[in-house]
């Protein structure tokens, strides 16, 4: 009988709402019942009978949830890390292209400064190299943070028109200061890895179709650890088309109209980021009625950052997280 007290405790352990958890627990049942099958011979077959009936019948109850309730799937299990930061109670704060007042912007050593400064989020800016290789970066052209021209005697050149065997020689770390030199472009991957260790990544779409980069999301398991934001809502459109878990965030500036809400529910948005300078306290109600999170970029200044979270801001997106941190004491 100890065995059979045990193992109950097993089965209602493993009956989470997950298909895995539930399955699990269909095959220990089974197990449970074809040991008390052989070692209950004793018995008669009525005493058998009640004895192994719960088990049946527990089995067979998980059978049906897994199969004719679509609640039990993959979203009712554990919250990724990404909707647990995003839709937390306090307002968050998001390293903009890294900690990127004091290093240089979009690059792996920005990124763990970020993580150090205890940045809720990280944000990062990424293109495709001609020959398809998702990297990270922010301007349309190579010129303003590498050293393009010096090593290849090009200027003016668009971020994806070189091949990834040139992006990855170029220095980004030069241009800010000479303790940066030698500093590569990142990989988006790269980026990911990096981040993901200490924060949660906010990707910008700058260039690039929305398969690709969805794919990628997938192949490393990450739909559930990120968000995807773009200034292109049809672009998030396709991505939520591809994948309906992923969160995106619209991008945007300007006056807010009533307009903007139907495009972004066709989006499948659930954040909003637009300019500091463009939102209103009417904009802050429309957002927060729609049930969505509303971010600000870009804030630097302690005593604006402070007036907006006071306004109801749900996130800022700043160059200086740590200050920002400091100021709205958020502790982590």
């Amino acid at each position: 009988m100890k065995l059979l007290k045990t193992e109950k405790k097993k089965l209602w352990k493993l009956a989470s709402k997950s298909k895995q958890g539930l399955t699990t627990t269909i095959q220990t049942s089974l197990f449970v019942i074809f040991n008390l099958l052989r070692f209950t011979h004793f018995m008669t077959q009525s005493q058998r009978f009640l004895l192994i009936t719960p088990f049946f019948l527990f089995s067979f109850s998980c059978f049906l949830t897994i199969f004719l309730n679509p609640a039990c799937d993959l979203r009712a299990a554990a919250k990724g890390r990404a909707q647990q930061v995003v839709f937390q109670d306090s307002p968050i704060v998001i390293a903009h292209r890294g900690d990127s007042a004091t290093h240089p912007e979009n690059t792996l050593p920005a990124f763990r400064s970020a993580i150090k400064a205890k940045a809720d989020m990280i944000e990062l800016d990424y293109y495709h190299s001609s020959d398809g290789i998702p990297f990270t970066f922010h301007d349309s052209t190579l010129d303003r943070t590498t050293n393009v021209t010096q090593k290849l005697g090009l200027t003016k050149v668009p971020a994806g028109s070189l091949a990834w065997d040139k992006l990855k020689v170029l220095d980004a770390g030069l241009w800010k200061n000479k303790q940066f030199q030698g500093t590569k472009i990142p990989t988006l991957i790269e980026s990911l890895d990096t981040i993901q260790q200490g924060s949660v990544t906010l990707i910008e779409r700058k260039k690039g179709d929305a398969k690709t980069a969805v794919a990628l999301l997938q192949t490393h398991k990450l739909v559930a650890d990120v968000v995807v934001q773009a200034f292109d809502w049809d672009y998030l459109k396709t991505c939520h088309k591809l994948c309906p878990d992923l969160i995106l965030g619209a991008l945007g500036g300007g006056e807010f109209a009533q307009s903007d809400i139907s495009k972004i529910k066709l989006a499948g948005a659930q954040v909003v980021g637009w300019s500091y300078k463009d939102v209103t306290p009417e904009m802050i109600k429309l957002v927060h009625a729609q049930g969505w999170k509303l971010w600000v970029y870009t804030v630097n200044d302690p005593v604006e950052a402070s007036h907006l979270v006071a306004a109801g801001i749900d996130g800022i997106i700043t160059d200086t997280p740590a200050q920002i941190r400091s100021v709205l004491k958020l502790t982590k």
